[in-house]
């Protein structure tokens, strides 16, 4: 199976962010062929690495992103008003809201 195929694959499912158990999963192979593939993937950015067992297509937006890093989570303030045609101001920062603790993500 080609990496455009896969790519397509994790698409079509609505799959633009997803975690290495998602691709397990979603291609029903052994955990190792599978992180395999995921570094091969990336390493011909076929996919991103977001962050430790996280990734993400060229499809997917950063709003989508971001609010898929941690679980709960919401996008939050400035982002989201800009996103709604609230405001016509663009935000630099993104701010995600969430009840977990996690590490500023810098991209």
């Amino acid at each position: 199976m080609q990496f455009a195929d896969l790519v397509a694959t994790f698409t079509e499912k609505g799959m633009h962010v997803f975690t290495f158990n998602d691709a397990v999963g979603v291609l029903g192979k052994r955990r190792s062929y599978v992180k395999l593939l995921l570094s091969r993937m990336v390493s011909r950015n076929a996919i991103h690495r977001v962050e430790r067992g996280i990734y993400c297509t060229e499809s997917a937006g950063v709003l989508e992103t971001a609010s898929n890093i941690v679980q709960p989570s919401y996008v939050s303030l400035m982002a989201a008003l800009s996103y709604y045609g609230v405001t016509t101001q663009v935000p630099i920062l993104i701010d995600v809201i969430t009840s977990k603790r996690h590490r500023p993500v810098n991209a």
